[in-house]
Order: C-alpha cells, then structure tokens, then sequence
C-alpha cells in the first residue's frame, strides 16, 4: 500500500512512491508556489490568479507565511499609486476576505524585490467565511502595464476542516 507505508520493514527498503505518499497523506503544512508572467502581471486586476485550489466542502485553506519574488523590468516603473496587492480568497480584493495586503504594490520601487506577507488580521466577517474556496492573489487596479517581469508567490498553508 503506497499511501501509509504498512509494508515497510527492516528488511524491505520503502520505495519512492511509498514515501511521496506517506509524506502527502501525512504532513500538514504544504507548499504552494505559482509563477506569475509579464502578461499576468498586466491582468491581475481583472483576472485573479489560483494559488491553492478551493479543497473541499467545509475545508478552509489557512495560510501560515508567504513570499513574493518579484522581477521588476528596468526600463517600466510601476507608478499607479492605487495598485494594491492582495493574496485572499476567491481573488477577493477587501479586508473580509484577505489574508495578505500590500499597499501601492511596487509603486515607484527601482529593482527587483522580495517582499515577506505579514497576515491582515480580520480575514472573514463569518465562521465560514473561507469554506471552499480558493487561495488567490489579485490586485484591485492594474498595474503600470510592462512594469512587472515576473512575480513569484510562494504560500506555506494548511487544510482546516470546519465541519
């Protein structure tokens, strides 16, 4: 059986796939991390990009630290003042529904950046607020269009069940 490593005794060597699974089935906090182009960058405001999927009926997808790894372009300054980041639920872009904010995102920043997500607080005006739903990153006005190569975002998590 590959998904708990009942068969795996001092005599037997465990084979990969048996570990990849007991650690799958097994270890709680994960490791999400999605790669974000030039032309995402450019949409984010209109079209939130899945970092987690939505995990289920009653499952709340709970963020425990984040990362973003950002490839500025050289020659594009990002100069909209009212391009603030989120990283939330369902590309949420309010406080009832966002775990990780930043204020004017990039704005008027020179190079290439790493920035460590520090949790909002509130995040849901409801027990079951986050139910179901995706973990997303959006922005609620575009950014200046060039400005942002690429942007890494990398969110440890775990699953809560809230049945």
């Amino acid at each position: 059986d590959n998904d708990d490593m009942s068969d795996v005794s001092a005599t037997k060597i465990a084979s990969s796939e048996s570990i990849k699974a007991y650690v799958d089935n097994n270890v709680k906090i994960k490791v999400a991390t999605v790669t974000l182009s030039e032309a995402d960058m450019n949409s984010l405001h209109s079209t939130a990009i899945t970092i987690v999927p939505a995990q289920g009926a009653n499952q709340v997808i709970v963020p425990t630290s984040g990362m973003l790894f950002i490839d500025r372009d050289g020659s594009t300054a990002q100069a909209n003042t009212a391009c603030d980041l989120f990283v939330g639920y369902n590309g949420g872009t309010t406080s009832t529904t966002t775990m990780y904010y930043i204020r004017r995102f990039m704005y008027g920043e020179t190079g290439d950046r790493m920035w460590h997500l520090q949790s909002t607080g509130e995040t849901g005006q409801s027990l079951v607020n986050g139910d179901n739903l995706p973990l997303t990153v959006a922005v609620d006005s575009a950014v200046t269009s060039g400005s942002i190569d690429s942007m890494k975002v990398s969110v440890s998590y775990y699953v809560f069940d809230n049945s």
